[in-house]
């Protein structure tokens, strides 16, 4: 019984001890979505400071399906160890009001708020229209179609606002923004919102056009670019948002010292100089200079997710009421 008792006594100490040493093994970063869209690249790209400053492998698992909600599922029902982490983008702020998903971003803790990847109108390289201006007169004057991310999403938001200003739209959902792209480039759609950093390759390789940026900063890959705003009256007061915020998050079930340590991993990863070229050459817009404590980024994402489920809402796209969740209104 004595060296039951001690067998016993010693478990629980190696389990009280066992965040101490965090991290051990390889960490393992899950993203919703397919690979080559914006929150694949964005993660790809983090995961290799990340990886050097926790000293251990960071590897991405891509896990896509229902707007997000089926690897946010995933890294929610996960052991709450540190071991599985979420990167998410905006579709977390909205899957209840879409029937998606029980989950938001209260359901997890936060890492990093990662950045904004701008939203840019393109077209084909052959395409009849040669401004947003243009594109505009046709979808209200005859109706465009427009690939997307699927309901909910970032896209799907933007083709909300774009019917405020009278656009008629018939739009076409893919697992992923490469995939939306590829719709494009294959003639299948007129035009699509895809994010700066999928679409740098394309505009520089002349396959696709950019006509305008959804947003209140220029371009940086290109500020040539104009604002939709100068180009579509009534589009400023849009455009005042980031569409595509992407965050680092854990199960909210992870100890204190382990989230620390990711955090302190995080922010020192955002220092390296792999990752700031990263940045410059992918016209990334730095979320972690605006909102950096913890207190900030969830203040980020309740005031996010009510905008966004609201506006969804109002359109008379969701299933549920943002009130059923006690969201409030913006």
């Amino acid at each position: 019984m004595k060296k039951l008792s001690l067998l016993l006594i010693f478990i629980l100490l190696l389990a009280g001890c066992s965040s101490q040493d965090f991290p051990n093994r390889s960490v393992q970063l899950i993203i919703p979505y397919s690979p080559g869209g914006t929150t694949d690249l964005v993660a790809r790209a983090f995961a290799e400071s990340f990886s050097k400053e926790l000293g251990v492998d960071v590897t991405i698992i891509n896990q896509p399906g229902a707007s997000g909600s089926v690897g946010t599922l995933a890294v929610h029902d996960a052991k709450p160890d540190g071991y599985t982490l979420l990167v998410s983008a905006d579709s977390l702020g909205i899957q209840r009001v879409m029937g998606l998903s029980t989950l938001s971003f209260g359901d997890f803790e936060p890492i990093l708020l990662l950045t904004n990847d701008p939203k840019v109108i393109v077209v084909g390289k052959d395409s009849p229209y040669t401004t947003a201006g243009e594109l505009f007169n046709a979808m209200r004057e005859k109706g465009l179609s427009m690939s997307y991310t699927g309901p909910g999403g970032s896209g799907h938001v933007q083709a909300l606002l774009y019917e405020s200003l009278g656009a008629k739209l018939t739009l076409t959902p893919f697992p992923g923004g490469l995939d939306a792209i590829v719709a494009l480039l294959g003639n299948q759609v007129d035009f699509t919102n895809s994010n700066a950093s999928v679409v740098r390759e394309y505009l520089e390789s002349g396959d696709l056009k950019a006509l305008a940026v959804c947003g209140s900063k220029p371009l940086q890959i290109d500020a040539s670019v104009p604002l939709l705003e100068d180009e579509v009256e009534g589009a400023k007061e849009l455009m005042d948002m980031p569409f595509t915020p992407l965050s680092l998050l854990a199960n909210k079930d992870v100890p204190e010292d382990v989230l620390e340590t990711l955090r302190e991993a995080a922010k020192r990863a955002v220092e390296s100089e792999e990752w700031k070229n990263y940045i410059a050459s992918s016209g990334q817009e730095t979320l972690y200079t605006e909102y950096s404590t913890v207190e900030e980024m969830k203040s980020f994402f309740s005031s996010f997710e009510s905008r966004m489920s609201w506006l969804l809402y109002e359109a008379g796209v969701t299933e549920s009421s943002p009130e059923e969740f006690s969201i409030p209104r913006p």
